[in-house]
């Protein structure tokens, strides 16, 4: 029997994930932030013969712990979602059907914390999920008077 899980890596330590998987490591490890830190993470939880799917866009170099990677016989996919007429009924299709957009989304910031609560910490590498920027205030659905 198989199941599927979603593990939220930067709330679980790597002893953590290796042992809700009973030792065998993630089939799929999807790693969106470009985080080096969460790069390496992900690559550490991967089983014996699975995918990193490498979504996020590194800003700079990031080893690559081939001594670790070949051996274990992991696959490292990457895409950034440009062959939309495939990729983007599937991507649509699992995030209605699923919880995954609330997973990796690390904070939802208003547009005057930007800098502050977005960019700067984007910088420092310290998000390792996705920034979303509310652009506006969501008006009150009550009647005021």
């Amino acid at each position: 029997a198989s199941s599927s899980i979603f593990i939220k890596a930067d709330e679980s330590s790597e002893a953590t994930i290796w042992n809700m998987t009973q030792g065998r490591g993630v089939d799929l490890a999807i790693e969106a932030s470009g985080s080096p830190v969460a790069v390496q993470r992900a690559l550490s939880a991967v089983r014996r013969g699975g995918t990193l799917l490498q979504v996020g866009i590194p800003a700079g170099l990031v080893p690559l712990p081939l001594g670790q990677v070949v051996p274990r016989e992991v696959s490292i996919v990457t895409t950034n979602g440009m062959i939309c007429q495939v990729d983007l009924p599937l991507a649509l299709a699992l995030l209605s059907e699923t919880d995954l957009a609330a997973r990796i989304t690390d904070r939802i910031i208003p547009l005057e914390s930007l800098v502050t609560d977005g960019l700067e910490p984007l910088d420092r590498h310290e998000v390792l999920g996705k920034v979303l920027v509310r652009i506006q205030e969501i008006p009150s659905s009550g009647c005021d008077s």
